[in-house]
């Protein structure tokens, strides 16, 4: 038994999943430390919403990697907080645009700023080239896997 586990602890697939879930408990515990009223995924749609002026919901389900019913939900909740705002899409009326409000840019700068101190936190004695080198592997892998599909 303690054999198959040692052969199982360095699979690629098994390190990306714990990273990942320990990262999310972090930046989920930053988040309740900060007293923010949002989730992650929220917090990560103002991020995205904060670098492009205008995105459609089919932008961020894409970019997320979630269910239509699950963007919505998350939208509903940020644009209640008045946070962002849903404008018709001239170009295709069953899509809304939504931007940041005022309010909406303030939350997100501050939310970012919990987004780089979790991931500062998660990068703590590793070697910035080595980071840098993770990254770039990590994006081809998301490509290559995305390519097959």
């Amino acid at each position: 038994m303690a054999e198959d586990v040692k052969k199982t602890e360095n699979i690629l697939g098994r390190l990306i999943g714990v990273s990942w879930r320990s990262m999310r408990r972090q930046l989920d515990q930053n988040i309740i430390e900060s007293n923010y009223e949002v989730s992650a995924e929220q917090g990560i749609i103002l991020s995205m919403l904060s670098h492009y002026e205008k995105v459609n919901q089919q932008m961020l389900i894409e970019f997320i990697n979630c269910e239509k019913t699950a963007i919505t939900r998350w939208i509903d909740h940020l644009a209640k907080m008045k946070l962002v705002k849903r404008s018709p899409d001239k170009n295709d009326r069953r899509q809304n645009i939504l931007s940041l409000t005022a309010k909406g840019k303030l939350f997100a700068a501050k939310f970012i700023d919990v987004g780089i101190l979790t991931e500062n936190q998660a990068l703590r004695g590793v070697d910035p080239k080595k980071a840098k080198i993770c990254k770039e592997v990590l994006k081809q892998i998301i490509l290559n896997l995305e390519t097959i599909q």
